[in-house]
């Protein structure tokens, strides 16, 4: 039945038909999205990538440039205000010399602690 639905709505919406249902659809669908910005993970990964950028000794402008961001972007990232995306977790990375694995593992292992001191 699931599929069903998927299908016409696919359909719907390559024939641009905004009726009222396609409209209410897409907007579950960008609630949800939305809903997909866990918090804790964002906080994790902005003291991840600030402290591996202090220990690079490198300015956030400096940082940026290597990875082809914009400066804003790499203080929005470190106040936890935005929430990159996986080319940009490959590309800071790259610019900080460490692998996207060991930002990963060090954001989860952040936000593990983060969750356990919110509990």
């Amino acid at each position: 039945m699931q599929a069903g639905l998927q299908e016409e709505t696919k359909q719907r919406i390559v024939k641009r038909d905004y009726s009222l249902w396609t409209i209410v659809v897409r907007a579950e669908i960008v609630h949800r999205m939305a809903g997909a910005r866990d918090s804790i993970l964002v906080e994790a990964f902005s003291e991840v990538v600030r402290e591996a950028r202090l220990a690079a000794n490198k300015t956030q402008e400096q940082l940026a440039h290597e990875a082809l961001v914009d400066r804003t972007y790499v203080g929005l990232l470190e106040n936890a205000k935005r929430q990159p995306t996986l080319s940009v977790i490959f590309s800071i990375a790259g610019s900080l010399g460490v692998t996207p694995e060991t930002l990963i593992k060090r954001t989860r292992d952040r936000a593990t602690r983060i969750g356990a001191q919110q509990s």
